[in-house]
């Protein structure tokens, strides 16, 4: 055997050595990944993040470890967002409110009185509507990869009952850190004190505010109920979330991984929405144990609807007219249909 083949066989031997050890380093490489919520362990909210790892585990063969953060351990929602676009955290489940100082058109979902019933709203997120509304979000470092939620809103306070909007006359009414809700509040005669969700429990404790609005899994679940003594079923805002991801973490990902966290976060959505729903009810069946509640009559929620149209008007040039035309639109054509596609 002469030298050259003698070498030929040498580089040979060396490439297969160097091809096997590249595709082995891919298949043992492992990847640890953040995800983050501002409630309980035990909310809904919570329990699809860790759906979500659970899923990520499955489809990866153990590849990707998946760590939640739940009850605000990585910061409030505006902290998290802020994270996410500057590609410090991976993920985080939380409402689309504080994206709106960026996203104006993301206020269309907090249109106060817009959604009747949650078929409405997964008409409505789950079509065009919804998808309008994510292709906004890569422009700001953002992916979104699913509607969760955290329901309809509902008021409490530790004063006297509410029935109509007159009645909440001179009350504190914590609220998101969302100027259309604050401004609907307004309306209806509130005086809106925006705090993260962390300080709700101790501003209520402290009398800091005297009530606030939020859907009744999270009152139970955050034991706001302990500080208040008057709940009024409203429906006032239904409160979406999405399952955000960091575009410049997740562009860094290998395309197979990345493909699985989309079926992973697509069913971890459609889970927490059908656990919201379920604690949701419970949470109501529950509520006349804590606090003393109120369903408004058809004649005083139309109050409420009518105190509400200014803020509509006030809005229309952020969110865009044509847009909430055509999200009334759908929703005519969906209610004359029975509530049916």
């Amino acid at each position: 055997m002469n030298r050259k083949t003698i070498f030929s066989i040498l580089m040979l031997v060396l490439l297969i050595s160097t091809l096997t050890a590249c595709k082995k380093k891919g298949e043992d490489e492992k990847y640890t990944l953040r995800i983050g919520t501002t409630l309980a362990p035990n909310h809904a909210l919570s329990q699809g993040a860790e759906y979500f790892a659970k899923r990520m585990d499955e489809l990866t063969d153990g590849k990707v470890e998946v760590w939640t953060f739940p009850g605000a351990s990585l910061g409030g929602e505006k902290q998290m967002l802020e994270s996410m676009m500057a590609g410090g955290l991976d993920f985080a489940i939380i409402t689309q409110s504080p994206l709106t100082n960026w996203i104006p058109e993301m206020r269309l979902v907090d249109l106060p009185f817009l959604f009747h019933t949650e078929e409405e709203v997964d008409y409505i997120l789950g079509g065009e509507i919804g998808n309008h509304l994510f292709s906004y979000l890569p422009d700001y470092g953002l992916y979104g990869y699913g509607w969760a939620e955290n329901g309809f809103r509902q008021i409490t306070n530790s004063k006297r009952p509410v029935k109509v909007p007159a009645d909440l006359d001179g009350m504190l009414i914590r609220t998101m850190e969302n100027p259309l809700m604050m401004d609907a509040v307004s309306s209806w005669g509130g005086s809106p004190t925006p705090l993260p969700t962390g300080e709700i429990y101790t501003a209520l404790q402290q009398g800091t505010v005297d009530g606030q609005e939020n859907p009744t899994n999270q009152i139970i679940s955050q034991k706001y109920y302990e500080a208040q003594k008057y709940l009024t079923y409203t429906n006032h805002f239904y409160s979406p979330c999405i399952f955000y991801g960091s575009k410049a973490r997740i562009d860094k990902l290998p395309e197979d991984i990345q493909e699985d966290i989309k079926i992973a976060a697509a069913e971890a959505c459609e889970f927490q929405r059908e656990l919201s729903r379920k604690q949701m009810r419970e949470a109501d069946a529950e509520m006349d144990q804590y606090l003393e509640c109120y369903t408004p009559t058809p004649e005083e929620l139309q109050l409420w609807i009518d105190a509400s149209a200014p803020t509509y008007e006030n809005y229309a040039s952020d969110i865009g007219k044509d847009v909430i035309d055509r999200t009334q639109e759908l929703l005519k054509e969906f209610r004359e249909n029975g509530g049916k596609q």
